[in-house]
């Protein structure tokens, strides 16, 4: 994930557009009193507007400045607008203008002297910024991401002729003693299911190159440059395995386990991207329940429990239950993460100060590099942090997307996908064990 930063907050960049929930913060009011200011995102303001765009003229300014400043407070004990005092209610604008990132728009509008109004005018000053920037950046990122389109094809291509290439080769009599020696029949299946595996991931990418209006919104950019960057991780790793000398030899987390990871990916970023009803036309792959539980009880025994809420939140009638269950996901795979790549390993293995923090802490990439120490493989350690991140690209786009309307076949092939990076993690640990 991108740093904010201290930068100040001008149109709206594309990270402040993607910034994901960084918790409250605590602001005290003229009149002594301490609120809980949480993050406003482009979606809610959006449908806030859309609440209030018939409500008559000189009464919307207002209704806009309530409502999001009591959506702000929606953490706090106290979040009825109205019911501060007028200078508390000038600083809670004040908060808002902060928290959405609209301060230049609102310095700009001095002359205006009613608070709501002038963040009113502000919002939609900036609101024209924004429509240009998402503009430029849809037609950046088709332009960038189009170009993976016919490497893909050409991986497709080559897969089919590698299978080919094999099969054709122990169909003579003369070389199939040399063949079945080298090749055994679960390798030789491994190499069907590869092939098998790419309508999907081509499908997405013809998607990604079909997408080049202002139509696409945040979390559609966001999910379509994790899956971009994954595709072109993943096209790279497999050119460098392909051959069948070298995919013989390699263990099931190299040569197997990307091919499942970005089949995942690409049957559900499919559906998040275009916000159609989800349709079982390809199956998420996920590992054995029981399995998997397994493994995650001999790390901690709490994380089988962990796993098992994580998954019930698909099922709750909470309103809520769609953050919950980004969040649930997101905590279960960091306290994974943290296990496997302790801070204390972690720094005993690398001392590069560019794989920590400001805090000194290991930043998610080097936990994963260092998960992955043992296999010696630079393209296939980027495609398992790129892969990764695309995970957390998806549970954010749960949370973030600006119509909660997943439904529960949805959630649930995010959650396969999720036991699938699982399943995969376990397969690189495994293999070196």
């Amino acid at each position: 994930m991108t740093d904010e930063g201290n930068e100040s907050k001008k149109p709206l960049t594309r990270n402040e557009i993607l910034k994901g929930n960084n918790g409250s913060k605590a602001y005290q009011l003229p009149s002594g009193k301490t609120v809980l200011a949480a993050y406003l995102s482009l979606g809610m303001v959006q449908e806030i507007e859309k609440s209030v765009e018939h409500s008559a003229e000189g009464d919307k300014e207002h209704l806009l400045a309530q409502k999001v400043v009591e959506w702000m407070l929606r953490e706090s004990d106290k979040s009825d607008y109205l019911s501060f005092s007028s200078e508390d209610r000038y600083r809670l604008i004040e908060i808002a203008v902060e928290e959405w990132g609209c301060e230049d728009e609102y310095e700009r509008l001095t002359d205006i002297n009613v608070p709501e109004v002038r963040f009113y005018q502000a919002v939609r000053l900036q609101e024209k910024e924004l429509a240009k920037l998402l503009s430029e950046s849809a037609r950046a990122i088709s332009i960038n991401i189009s170009s993976i389109i016919e490497p893909l094809r050409d991986l497709q291509i080559e897969l089919a002729t590698s299978l080919k290439e094999m099969l054709d080769q122990s169909s003579q009599v003369d070389g199939i003693s040399e063949i079945l020696s080298a090749l055994d029949t679960r390798i030789m299946d491994q190499v069907g299911d590869i092939y098998r595996f790419q309508p999907p991931i081509l499908d997405i990418a013809e998607e990604i190159a079909k997408i080049q209006s202002s139509s696409v919104v945040s979390t559609q950019k966001s999910i379509l440059e994790s899956v971009g960057g994954t595709i072109s991780s993943y096209q790279t790793l497999m050119k460098d395995i392909l051959p069948v000398e070298r995919f013989a030899v390699l263990p099931d987390s190299v040569r197997y386990f990307p091919t499942i990871e970005m089949h995942n990916t690409s049957i559900v970023a499919a559906h998040i991207v275009d916000e159609t009803s989800y349709e079982t036309q390809y199956d998420v792959i996920a590992p054995e329940t029981t399995e998997l539980s397994s493994w995650l009880e001999s790390l901690d025994p709490s994380f089988p429990n962990m796993l098992h809420g994580a998954e019930q939140t698909i099922y709750s009638q909470n309103p809520d239950h769609f953050r919950h269950f980004a969040s649930s996901h997101r905590e279960l795979s960091t306290h994974v993460l943290h296990l496997l790549a302790p801070d204390i390993d972690v720094k005993q293995w690398t001392k590069d100060p560019n794989h920590y923090d400001k805090d000194g802490k290991p930043f998610r990439s080097t936990r994963l590099k260092y998960i992955a120490r043992n296999h010696n493989n630079s393209t296939f350690v980027d495609f398992l942090v790129k892969d990764f991140e695309n995970q957390m690209a998806l549970l954010n786009a749960d949370e973030h997307r600006q119509k909660q309307e997943y439904t529960d076949q949805e959630l649930l092939a995010l959650h396969r996908r999720f036991l699938g990076m699982l399943g995969f993690l376990r397969e690189i640990v495994s293999s070196h064990s």
